[in-house]
């Protein structure tokens, strides 16, 4: 393979992960509007979108490595080929925590949870913008970008501990909505690992 075709090679490994990070922020939106109208049948759809996400980071791995074997590629085009493997694994995950979460939208459904806490609603706009600005980050190169997401995702361990505190109290005066509160915990979460991966993107 020579130079030009190698870098074609590249730079279409580099379209894919930014594709991967579009589809997962549209993931993310989805179970935002199935977890705050608490929506069954748009959370049944994320289901179809993580199949999409876990085929593509497939295909993208494959590439990467395929390249790996067949170029061997020393330096930057290396450590951007094992970058690549790292990223579009972080986004699979991220996709994996949505589907989890909407797992818990469908169980909130059957305990007939009312409107959603603020803190939920707060971790998860924190979320979605922490992940909108990694895509943009990569997608543009934009260092700055990138480093910023470190301060929201102290938000996010902030508003992450003052629901964990609203969850403790409210089951010690609400016993029999015990798997309720539960559910809203583990959704909280869910959100700190999306952003503990967005910030190892």
């Amino acid at each position: 393979m020579n130079r030009e075709t190698f870098d074609l090679a590249l730079n279409e490994v580099n379209q894919d992960i930014v594709e991967l990070g579009s589809k997962t922020i549209q993931v993310l939106e989805k179970t935002k509007v199935a977890l705050t109208n608490l929506d069954e049948n748009l959370a049944k759809q994320i289901y179809s979108d993580d199949d999409y996400i876990d085929a593509k980071e497939i295909e993208i791995s494959d590439k990467c490595i395929s390249i790996i074997i067949r170029e061997q590629p020393i330096a930057r085009d290396l450590r951007f080929l094992i970058t690549a493997l790292k990223i579009s694994s972080d986004f699979e995950r991220i996709c994996d925590h949505s589907a989890q979460i909407t797992k818990l939208t469908r169980k909130l459904l059957k305990h007939n949870a009312g409107i959603l806490p603020d803190s939920i609603d707060e971790m998860f706009t924190i979320t979605l913008d922490m992940v909108k600005r990694i895509v943009k980050s990569y997608a543009t190169n934009d260092v700055e970008i990138a480093m910023g997401v470190y301060d929201d995702d102290d938000q996010l361990d902030k508003a992450y501990k003052s629901m964990v505190k609203w969850i403790k109290g409210k089951i010690e005066n609400n016993v029999d909505k015990l798997d309720e509160y539960l559910d809203y915990l583990f959704i909280s979460k869910y959100f700190e690992r999306i952003g503990d991966r967005t910030n190892s993107i």
